[in-house]
């Protein structure tokens, strides 16, 4: 397991934890940082061991939770949606001493991130990224929002304070979302350096099948 500490303006600090089979230790994790409370909303299509990996770890904690069950996708993404959270947020009595965690893919967590950015002016959360590319880009860099007329019209830079990253989550994913995800490492590793442009493929090698096919739902599809 990794802890990498991403420095903001204004003081700001994100923590990224990244390891394997680190999903039941979010609950010590908040804890640790002194919350009591926590509203979680996940995507209801993610396999029943993983949120039973979070919610018992929550529990273990001892913290008061509230979990919404939702399903990803662009339809997702409403100020319909948002409302619903804030009424359940409000019913539940999360205050800015709490914290939200959204536990999905890049569309869930834009909608819930926006959902924390608004409400109470904004309160701590918490992001679980389940796909690649939602660990290389939706995750980091505090930008939430929803489609209002347009894709992403209405929004707001919200930088979560912590995000969890278990590797384990990538096996779950097609090799087409797999790829989509890995074409965002590569375009930061162009962004940045050379060094890290020499990552992506080692990392897969080890994410896959050493005979260069790696099987998905039956295909298999060369590297």
């Amino acid at each position: 397991m990794r802890i990498v500490g991403i420095e903001l303006v204004d003081s700001l600090k994100v923590e990224v934890v990244v390891g394997r089979n680190i999903l039941g230790l979010l609950g010590k994790f908040l804890a640790n940082r002194g919350y009591e409370k926590a509203f979680l909303v996940y995507d209801r299509r993610l396999p029943r061991e993983f949120i039973e990996e979070v919610v018992g770890g929550l529990k273990k904690a001892k913290l008061e939770l509230c979990t919404v069950a939702v399903e990803g996708g662009e339809h997702l993404k409403t100020v319909d949606t948002v409302v619903t959270l804030w009424k359940k947020m409000f019913d539940f009595r999360l205050s800015r001493g709490d914290m939200v965690i959204g536990f999905g893919g890049g569309t869930l967590t834009d909608t819930v991130g926006f959902a924390a950015a608004t409400y109470m002016r904004g309160i701590d959360w918490t992001v679980i990224p389940t796909t690649l590319l939602a660990m290389a880009d939706a995750a980091i860099g505090g930008k939430t929002g929803v489609n209002f007329g347009a894709k992403n019209l209405v929004g707001a830079y919200h930088h979560p304070k912590l995000v969890v990253e278990d590797v384990k989550l990538v096996k779950t994913l097609s090799w087409e979302d797999y790829v989509s995800g890995l074409a965002e490492v590569v375009k930061h590793a162009l962004l940045s350096s050379r060094a890290l442009l020499s990552q992506p493929h080692s990392s897969s090698i080890r994410c896959f099948p050493k005979n260069g096919y790696p099987h998905f739902g039956g295909k298999t599809f060369p590297c």
